[in-house]
């Protein structure tokens, strides 16, 4: 999904223009800079969706970047640019969290791959931290809602369902689990009626309710 805001770290001058120019073809929005302070303040100022830097440059290393500027975008995710890379660096890449490492001399495809697959993953791990958050909110919801009194709910929907549609009148009906027929929960404003009757009129084809009645199944 394009259109993340991006912002590209690097000394080398050469480097930006081709990160950007291959990134806005995808539909990204790029920013470049070649030093680690103007990065710092551009993610205080304005919401970064991806970190591309380099690892060695002379203010910062791409490590030390990263660390800071989650101190400002606590989720941001990040790659890692080198033509130095070892085993060791890779490894500390990995504890920071970060999402993509990237070795210089690099392609097209490895760009585009590799800025992909971070935002993938970190929308992945959005979800499932907002899955998480959502949890027990669920439950308590399934909870409360077991020791409620349903009688009063279903009368609470039908009075809101002819309030907000400004009908004359509603009825909540509810199909009878054992058998074909229909069973009248509560209504407003609707003349009374037969289970035979509401069963035999919706089996009909719903036809559309007399005198602006609102039907609730």
């Amino acid at each position: 999904m394009a259109g993340e805001q991006i912002l590209i770290v690097d000394d080398e001058p050469h480097i930006q223009r081709l990160c950007a120019e291959i990134l806005q073809a995808k539909g990204y929005h790029v920013k470049t800079t070649a030093w680690a302070r103007e990065a710092l303040e551009l993610v205080k100022t304005i919401q970064i969706d991806l970190l591309v830097t380099d690892l060695l440059m002379p203010e910062m290393d791409g490590l030390q970047l990263i660390w800071e500027s989650r101190e400002y975008q606590r989720e941001l995710p990040a790659i890692v640019m080198t033509g130095h890379g070892t085993m060791e660096r890779a490894v500390e890449c990995l504890k920071l969290g970060v999402q993509g490492f990237v070795v210089k001399p690099f392609t097209q495809t490895d760009i585009v791959v590799a800025v992909e697959e971070a935002l993938a993953k970190h929308r992945l791990l959005q979800e499932n931290m907002r899955y998480r958050l959502l949890m027990p909110l669920f439950e308590i919801s399934r909870q409360l809602l077991s020791e409620l009194n349903m009688g009063r709910l279903i009368e609470e929907l039908v009075r809101i369902a002819v309030t907000e549609t400004h009908s004359d009148g509603a009825r909540f009906i509810q199909r009878d689990g054992s058998s074909a027929s229909f069973v009248v929960k509560s209504d407003e404003g609707v003349a009374q009626a037969t289970p035979a009757a509401i069963t035999e009129y919706l089996l009909r084809g719903l036809a559309a309710p007399a005198n602006g009645d609102l039907l609730m199944l």
